[in-house]
């Protein structure tokens, strides 16, 4: 950030040289055909929070703070911050976690459901290998189509949406 206020600074090619490998990044996790579990320890902000909520699911020990910080320093967000946050909490609040800029706690991050689970920072570490290896055992088709029906739905009508729920079921 400093580095964008430098006199001289040309600031567009700074944030494409930052963003232009992020992007594709956060969209292949974001699509990947497995589910992709987000583990969340320590201080989340910045691009951070696009990477931290891409996931299908997202678990943080009981000592993280997520700060969505935009606002604060006259920036947008970026890296799906703005994407990920508004679809797991809606427009309207996400906006004003934006707005607000204010470091929310894991227990608060749980209740407005950016994250899925709070874990004790000590069973932090065997709790998440515990998710990956019962989403590692399931069914890889499976996983993977019921993503596909999931992250589309606000593209479809139930008509297309019931159609491709039968196509998927039968392919199965």
């Amino acid at each position: 950030l400093d580095a964008m206020t430098r006199p001289g600074v040309q600031t567009d090619e700074m944030v494409g040289r930052i963003l232009d490998p992020f992007h594709p990044a956060v969209e292949r996790l974001s699509r990947a055909p497995i589910p992709v579990v987000c583990a969340l320890n320590g201080a989340v902000g910045g691009a951070g929070v696009g990477l931290a909520l891409c996931g299908d699911t997202v678990i943080t020990t009981a000592s993280m703070k997520l700060r969505t910080g935009y606002a604060a320093i006259a920036l947008s967000p970026d890296a799906g911050a703005s994407y990920f946050l508004a679809r797991r909490v809606g427009s309207e609040r996400a906006k004003q976690l934006f707005f607000y800029s204010e470091p929310i706690d894991s227990a608060r991050c749980l209740a407005l459901g950016i994250v899925d689970a709070v874990h004790a920072d000590a069973d932090f570490a065997a709790a998440t290998e515990a998710l990956v290896t019962r989403l590692a055992a399931a069914a890889t088709g499976s996983m993977a189509r019921i993503k596909q029906l999931c992250d589309g739905i606000g593209a479809r009508s139930l008509h297309d949406h019931l159609a491709l729920e039968r196509r998927l079921l039968q392919e199965a």
